[in-house]
């Protein structure tokens, strides 16, 4: 399992919103994010899916 933890940002590899990782489920990570109506969604996805977002900051 890679070293994400709890409140890390993060983006699929194959492009998606930015997602908020909530926690470890299973072999995946729990993630959640708002979707363009401002709803929140979430779902796990395997650590191989994704990339840590690093913003223009840092």
């Amino acid at each position: 399992m890679s070293d994400f933890k709890t409140g890390d940002v993060v983006r699929l590899k194959s492009a998606s919103p930015k997602m908020t990782i909530k926690g470890p489920d299973g072999d995946a990570w729990a993630v959640q994010w708002i979707d363009r109506n401002g709803k929140l969604q979430s779902d796990s996805f395997h650590a191989d899916m994704l990339d840590l977002f690093v913003g223009r900051g840092g």
